[in-house]
């Protein structure tokens, strides 16, 4: 900043998703598992054994945080919900909004990275934010935009 006399901002980003993500088994957890719910045969298998944590946040809530990044002192700020949430509880979420009726099977034989993965959004915070969608409202979102667009 100093040496080019340039204002630079980094958002360092957690799980982002929503509509115009990319689906598919080449996604994020959330994308891929998301394509699996609107396109299945009754059987949806989950790499892993479900118990992997990820920090998800909606794009629409990284939006407003950009927004105040901008205009903040910080260079680099962490863009992230603050709370981690295991992939069986996104599963059951889905399992809810889709009205899916099919079997769930957890490929432990599969990658799942890491246990859990969070990142802290106390810098994030003192600039007046929070996530204005709750995880199940914007899952419901996507899955809706992911449905009617795939």
């Amino acid at each position: 900043n100093k040496l080019y006399n340039f204002n630079w901002k980094t958002a360092v980003l957690t799980n982002l998703f929503g509509p115009y993500d990319k689906v598919g088994e080449i996604a994020h957890a959330t994308g891929a598992i998301m394509e699996k719910f609107v396109n299945n045969n009754g059987i949806i298998e989950i790499w892993g054994s479900g118990k992997q944590e990820r920090d998800f946040l909606y794009v629409k809530d990284a939006i407003t945080a950009f927004d105040l990044i901008m205009d903040s002192n910080y260079d680099a700020v962490n863009v992230a919900s603050g709370a981690t949430t295991s992939i069986s509880e996104l599963v059951d979420m889905l399992i809810k909004i889709s009205g899916f009726k099919g079997k769930i099977n957890y490929n432990t034989s599969m990658p799942e990275g890491i246990s859990k993965r969070g990142m802290s959004i106390k810098r994030l915070q003192s600039l007046g934010w929070k996530p204005k969608y709750s995880l199940e409202d914007a899952l419901a979102e996507t899955y809706q935009w992911y449905y009617d667009n795939t």
